[in-house]
């Protein structure tokens, strides 16, 4: 009974700690946590964000924002989960209104495959004022390619970028809480599989 107590002790406290564990999440709190902006490092504000720290770039035309290590590699755990940011207009120096088209693209690639998925309609980009949060499924669908493509790009992911445009002239934008969570069934499977090892002692 003792070794039951344990088991299921130890269960449940991988199950509650892997949501924690599992998702991967950029906040900005303390630094840019190493996202790179045209290949160059990008500006940090400790302050401002949704909230604490954040990072802006300053785009003249278009660019992109290209992930750390931590978003890359064996990303199967993954399918069927989320992947969601949050960004705001800082300054609008051409006078229009923020964004075009392509704003929010994000792109995930194994260098012979990609993936992408404009995260928001361009009535729903970002603006001046308060932050804006999106949020995308991490599938195959969601991203335009069949499963069998996806199922290839997740098994190594060796790039994950988003998107920066302007509508016109030169603009600057805060984005902020960057973060890929698993699907929600990852945790409860794990659970399952602890119960599981436990009938087997049993028997």
């Amino acid at each position: 009974m003792r070794n039951k107590a344990v088991l299921i002790t130890v269960v449940l406290a991988l199950a509650s700690s892997g949501t924690v564990w599992a998702t991967v999440a950029s906040t900005f709190d303390t630094d840019t946590e190493d996202w790179l902006w045209g290949g160059s490092p990008v500006s940090w504000s400790a302050t401002g964000g949704n909230p604490g720290g954040y990072i802006d770039v300053v785009v003249a035309a278009y660019g992109y924002l290209s992930s750390p290590a931590k978003f890359l590699g064996d990303l199967s755990a993954y399918d069927g989960g989320t992947f969601s940011f949050d960004a705001i207009l800082i300054d609008d120096a051409s006078g229009n209104q923020a964004g075009s088209y392509a704003f929010g693209e994000v792109t995930i690639s194994d260098g012979t495959n990609s993936a992408s998925t404009d995260f928001f309609p361009w009535d729903q980009r970002p603006g001046t004022g308060s932050w804006s949060s999106y949020s995308h499924d991490f599938t195959a669908e969601s991203f335009n390619v069949t499963q069998v493509v996806w199922d290839d790009i997740l098994d190594n992911v060796s790039g994950l970028s988003i998107q920066v445009n302007t509508y016109q002239g030169e603009e600057e934008y805060g984005l902020d809480n960057i973060v890929l969570v698993p699907e929600p069934m990852t945790v409860g499977l794990l659970a399952l599989g602890g119960f599981a090892l436990l009938r087997r002692r049993r028997g």
